[in-house]
């Protein structure tokens, strides 16, 4: 409907800018009619000063989360991390046991190979 050509781009302007205006003095007329009715009750102040203590309790209660997690947060910065730490000797000892069963493959494959250049050559 909107997007349907008018001959002109203005007349499609004049078209989309009337149907916003329309919208929008619908909206506003929602608005006050919700302000209006919500502004006709009268609040007590016992009311009003039960709500602020309500929301001081929950102010205090947040307050409390947050300074909770922020205690588990500094704990967590101060906590040694796993990628961080010093793995030398393990490595160290890794490559020796390494190097170890490298020399004792050496040593049976120039076995296997001279074999075989034997039966090559015999």
């Amino acid at each position: 409907f909107l997007l349907k050509p008018f001959g002109s781009r203005g007349l499609l302007r004049l078209k989309v800018c009337g149907i916003l205006e329309k919208m929008a003095l619908k909206w506003a007329a929602v608005l006050m009619l919700g302000l209006t009715s919500s502004c006709a009750e009268e609040v007590s102040p016992g009311f009003l000063q039960s709500e602020l203590l309500a929301l001081r309790s929950e102010l205090a209660e947040q307050q409390k989360i947050i300074k909770l997690q922020q205690e588990q947060l500094e704990s967590m910065a101060r906590a040694p991390r796993s990628l961080q730490t010093d793995y030398a000797a393990q490595i160290q000892e890794l490559e020796d046991k390494d190097s170890s069963l490298g020399a004792a493959l050496d040593s049976c494959w120039l076995l296997l190979c001279g074999a075989l250049v034997m039966f090559m050559h015999a």
